[in-house]
């Protein structure tokens, strides 16, 4: 198998014949692993037997690994075309980078607390509405504003005021 590393150029042939003449050329090839791939393209000026150099320079960008041809498409003059399947592998190394996905090294389940129907339309879960103390309110980086909870209470005259909790 054909091995390329950075900064080679991956050079595939394809001898093609037609009638009317061949125009342009496609084939893509994708890395077995993971999936990722990239196109190559190439065109003719209308012959009828030809062979067409598909050429990719080999750059941080591509992946190492196993490449295998997914497809070849192939266009004639009148815009016809035909699809092939060919078995075209080649490997590609030593490419510097970070080319892997974050790694899982770890995980935990915990039953999550669920805010009753009064707490949603009061916003915190934790209201008089909801039987339990106010939540601090708090500002960014997670840091409480004050260290007092106040809460709104009726008098009896229907005049609300403040108490500290």
């Amino acid at each position: 198998m054909e091995t390329f590393s950075l900064g080679d150029t991956i050079r595939v042939e394809l001898d093609l014949r037609d009638e009317s003449g061949v125009s342009t050329v496609s084939a893509t090839f994708y890395e077995l692993n993971t999936g990722k791939g990239f196109m190559m393209r190439g065109e003719s000026d209308g012959e009828r037997e030809v062979t067409v150099a598909l050429t990719q320079k080999v750059t941080n960008e591509i992946l190492p690994g196993e490449y295998r041809c997914e497809d070849v498409t192939v266009y004639d003059v009148h815009l016809n075309r035909k699809t092939f399947h060919p078995d075209i592998r080649f490997r590609v190394v030593n490419v510097p980078g970070d080319h892997e996905g974050p790694e899982l090294f770890g995980w935990r389940v915990s039953k999550e607390w669920a805010p009753t129907r009064h707490a949603l339309a009061r916003g915190t879960g934790n209201g008089r509405r909801s039987g339990g103390r106010c939540a601090p309110v708090v500002a960014s980086r997670n840091r409480p504003v004050a260290s007092r909870y106040l809460h709104k209470h009726p008098t009896s005259d229907n005049t609300d005021r403040l108490e500290s909790g």
